[in-house]
């Protein structure tokens, strides 16, 4: 493992034999010859958090945040999973890099009484809220929606820790009724997280739904996730994890069906995501 830094923001990265040895030898090993209910059965023996919660519950927020958090492994599969398996450190590398252009957004709106961020399947809003501290500008708001009424109670708890209760509002609802949950339309559209779960289609109807809620010079920033790190044959017959893939192209079409203007693209050390932002045309 090793750092590399772009644009002054730190990011995790393989050396080479690194990549090449996952490339010939491990991700052979898991995704095509070690027995699916093998692998199963020597995971959950793990006292990894990460491993439990995808078991039960594969690609959800808590399993977003343990890789995020990136404790100290709990055991030797653990370390292994959360230090060196690409998923986690792209992850991890995702958020660095959204934080990173979304704090760059929110400045292109200020001179604005009030700056929005509507988040759609926004779990704790984790890259959101940081983003909004770590840009500086104290007249950002942020409204996140989910499906999950689990992340309200967490996800104010940590905005509390960071000093932007005040400014933020976690609900429970369907992003199809998003106009009736934010008071008025937002400089910001955030989806980070979610389309991989979601048909074109489905990813489509979100998008047309945060154009209408947009002012007419709102931005959108999402990303597109590709099988570059080798898994997912192993995410799909362990964890039962299927993600939708999609190269950037693929991505910024759907944007420009919805009527929106690539801006910006940007990529992580690993290649595994792409962070997009759009314009309303």
């Amino acid at each position: 493992m090793e750092n590399v830094i772009i644009d002054g923001v730190e990011y995790e990265d393989f050396h080479s034999f690194g990549k090449l040895l996952k490339k010939l030898v491990l991700n052979p090993v898991i995704n095509h010859i070690i027995p699916s209910n093998v692998l199963r059965n020597v995971l959950k023996s793990s006292k990894s958090d990460l491993i439990q919660e995808s078991l039960i519950a594969p690609g959800s927020w808590l399993s977003m945040q343990i890789c995020y958090e990136n404790k100290p492994g709990k055991d030797l599969i653990d370390h292994i999973v959360l230090k060196f398996s690409s998923f986690p450190v792209g992850l991890r590398n995702r958020k660095k890099l959204v934080i990173a252009e979304l704090s760059k957004l929110i400045h292109t709106y200020t001179g604005r009484e009030k700056i929005l961020i509507v988040g759609i399947g926004a779990g704790l809003a984790v890259n959101a809220l940081e983003a909004m501290a770590a840009s500086g500008v104290d007249n950002v708001c942020g409204y996140f929606v989910d499906l999950d009424d689990k992340v309200i109670e967490p996800g104010t708890d940590l905005a509390q820790k960071m000093g932007l209760k005040d400014r933020v509002k976690f609900i429970k609802g369907n992003a199809i009724h998003l106009a009736e949950y934010i008071p008025e339309n937002a400089q910001i559209l955030k989806l980070i997280g979610i389309i991989e779960y979601l048909a074109d289609d489905q990813v489509l109807d979100i998008l047309k739904v945060g154009y209408h809620n947009l002012t007419k010079d709102g931005s959108v920033i999402t990303h597109s996730i590709e099988p570059v790190h080798g898994i997912d044959p192993f995410l799909r017959k362990v964890f039962n994890l299927h993600l939708n893939y999609r190269t950037p192209q693929q991505v910024a079409s759907l944007l420009n069906q919805a009527g929106f203007e690539i801006t910006k693209v940007s990529k992580e050390p690993l290649d595994i995501y792409h962070v997009i932002t759009a314009k309303k045309k």
